[in-house]
């Protein structure tokens, strides 16, 4: 392999680690195990409730894309990770991108229309990204510039209510 094509795929080894936040019961687990393809109840799904279900950062990887991880950080705001000392609980330098759910707290029943267009949203957004990422059309310079202005920022868009 030449050093040029080294550099062409270079890209496929960066792992990308995006943490999932915001108040406790806005859908955070929810939108992960969506963009993760998997109902509340499988095996390797987030656990899901109303309540501070949650209790540490966890990593969950993409199942078509080693180098992705989604991680499910606890509910910010609650007496367990209060807003003061949050980002120092939560530790931040250790994920690559911050997607922060802006919502209202959802009840015990399915999910509410606000939730299921949050997650279609999203999960449009992830597949696109997938697309572009393993195409070869896209530059090693082109595919972090990709992630930072279509996925991130549609998610974002894709999570507020």
């Amino acid at each position: 392999m030449t050093g040029l094509d080294k550099i062409n795929t270079a890209w496929k080894d960066i792992k990308i680690k995006i943490a999932v936040t915001g108040k406790s019961g806005s859908g955070k687990s929810t939108l992960i195990n969506a963009l993760l393809n998997l109902k509340d109840d499988d095996e390797g799904a987030a656990k899901t409730g109303c309540v501070e279900t949650t209790s540490e950062p966890t990593p969950y990887p993409h199942p078509n894309n080693r180098n992705l991880e989604l991680w499910d950080l606890p509910g910010v705001g609650t007496p367990n990770f209060p807003q003061s000392t949050y980002l120092k609980q939560t530790n931040p330098e250790a994920r690559d991108k911050w997607l922060h759910i802006v919502g209202r707290r959802v009840g015990n029943k399915s999910c509410t229309v606000e939730v299921r267009i949050r997650i279609t949203m999203s999960t449009e957004a992830i597949a696109r990204l997938s697309r572009l990422w393993t195409s070869s059309s896209s530059s090693f310079a082109t595919k972090p510039r990709l992630l930072k202005s279509l996925v991130v920022i549609n998610l974002l868009c894709g999570c507020e209510t």
